[in-house]
């Protein structure tokens, strides 16, 4: 191993050490914790799909749904 290689794996153990202490800081108290990270956006892009589908009555592109939650 070069001296450069070592100093990676040094910086990346404290980097993902630094990222496990945050999540963990930051999901400590939550009920849900990580799950309401990915429901968040899910239950966002539902609504919204469900609003807006309704008020395109008249038209229908069948690849609205991968835009608007590719927007």
């Amino acid at each position: 191993m070069t001296i450069w290689t070592k100093m990676e794996n040094r910086n990346f153990d404290l980097l993902k050490e630094l990222v496990k202490t945050r999540f963990k800081l930051r999901y400590n108290n939550s009920i849900l914790g990580f799950i309401w990270v990915l429901m968040k956006p899910l239950l966002n892009f539902l609504i919204l799909y469900t609003i807006f589908t309704g008020f395109k009555l008249g038209s229908h592109d069948p690849a609205f749904a991968a835009i608007s939650l590719s927007v």
